[in-house]
């Protein structure tokens, strides 16, 4: 184990030489790794004694470099030592009380390792957002009490830095996350949905990003549900009309809403094919014309028959059922046996979307041309028109298209072409 200080920077670098390696390996942004490696290093006194020499040493050093150190050497632990020398930032957020990380996250290394709380808002924010109250906001949301030190507040204002105005930073900066139920400290979010984030703040805009962004540091678990929005975004965009919704929870239910659905939702696991084996058959001996048993002939099925094990439909789909629109012919499916059989004739996996039929999480209407089934559409919850397509997943005939979806309207099922 290694460290150095930067006169530049004033920051300490802690480095893990690994083997015979000359090179060390930087591990400042994980205090916790120092103090587990050394906890069960044996020094000259026992177990444990390495580890109190390494701080003291690294405290020493501190000081001599004019880098961050503990004011009472007997009260800092080793995490603290390790965290505070290395990012300035997180020290004078321990000379408050705050409750040691045993990790800096990635995004905040640059942030936390400024010397004082306005370098750290320029390097967040940049120097025109980086005002008094900015500033003001960035240090009180880095100092808890007695409490471990959240970042929320910080992630989510440098998500949207190139969005919100001061006010509206500091505002963000301010807010004090509420606890999730159950004693766990709220989330923080992650690199991947910091950076898929950014240019979903952009199209947003500042209003309905600093509204949404509020009310994700306000709720419980609110950044959980602001990174599934965020990952869907991509996915959802080109459905979007009209204005977004300013409330997380009501642009969470259109997103979605909107989002394309796992037509198996409870897959089962495969099972291995057994192997063929070679069984050689006689032929069989055919019994005399008076012994063949007959079976009796069953009524040919009707469109009104019903299984026990049928498909659920709200009473604007049942309605339609067995409509005329010119010379296509609506029906919609009963069973799954016969949503597979759609699906082989129409060469794709309409079968799978049993189990989300049944769930009543889509809804699948057929349109047949003389008894033949030409195309199948699946329906959202909400009346939105996901999938509309053919043998093959090929497109429809427009005309053919055109006259559907406009019946479909005027009955109110559905609710946008």
């Amino acid at each position: 184990m290694t460290f150095s200080a930067s006169g530049n920077t004033g920051r300490m670098k802690v480095g893990l030489v690994i083997g015979e390696g000359r090179r060390a390996v930087d591990i400042s942004r994980q205090p916790g790794v120092v103090e587990t490696l050394l906890s069960d290093a044996v020094g000259p006194h026992g177990i444990g004694d390495a580890k109190c020499q390494f701080t003291a040493r690294l405290i020493d050093h501190a000081r001599d470099s004019g880098c961050w150190a503990p004011s009472e050497i007997i009260e800092a632990t080793l995490i603290e030592v390790v965290g505070g020398s290395a990012f300035p930032l997180l020290g004078a957020s321990y000379e408050h009380g705050t409750l040691a990380r045993r990790e800096v996250p990635p995004w905040a290394a640059e942030v936390l390792g400024a010397a004082t709380a306005r370098a750290g808002a320029t390097l967040a924010f940049g120097r025109r957002a980086a005002t008094k109250p900015v500033v003001a906001a960035l240090a009180r949301c880095l100092v808890r009490t007695g409490q471990p030190l959240d970042l929320g507040p910080l992630a989510v204002a440098c998500m949207a830095s190139g969005v919100l105005e001061p006010d509206q930073l500091a505002d963000l900066l301010r807010t004090t996350r509420l606890p999730i139920p159950g004693g766990r400290e709220p989330e923080e979010p992650s690199l991947e949905d910091l950076r898929a984030g950014i240019p979903v703040c952009r199209e947003w805009g500042a209003d309905v990003a600093h509204s949404v962004l509020k009310d994700a540091l306000s709720v419980a678990d609110g950044l959980a549900h602001l990174g599934k929005i965020f990952r869907a975004w991509t996915f959802v965009r080109p459905e979007l009309e009209g204005r977004l919704p300013r409330r997380l929870t009501r642009l969470e239910c259109l997103v979605t809403e909107l989002q394309p659905i796992d037509p198996r939702p409870h897959r089962e696991r495969r099972q291995p094919r057994p192997r063929a084996q070679i069984v050689r058959h006689l032929p069989p001996v055919r019994p005399p014309a008076e012994q063949i048993p007959t079976r009796p002939l069953r009524p040919p099925r009707t469109r009104t028959q019903t299984t026990p094990t049928g498909f659920l439909y709200p009473p604007r789909l049942r309605a339609i059922d067995g409509a005329n629109v010119g010379d296509l012919h609506i029906v919609l499916p009963r069973t799954a046996t016969e949503l597979s059989d759609w699906g082989s004739r129409l060469d794709n996996c309409l079968g799978s979307f049993a189990p989300a039929i049944s769930e009543s999480a889509c809804y699948v209407i057929g349109i047949e041309y003389r008894s033949r089934l030409l195309y199948c559409l699946e329906l959202s919850p909400l009346g939105r028109v996901k999938q509309f397509l053919g043998a093959r997943n090929c497109s429809p005939n427009h005309g053919h298209a055109q006259s559907i979806v406009s019946f479909l309207r005027e009955k109110s099922v559905v609710s946008s072409p």
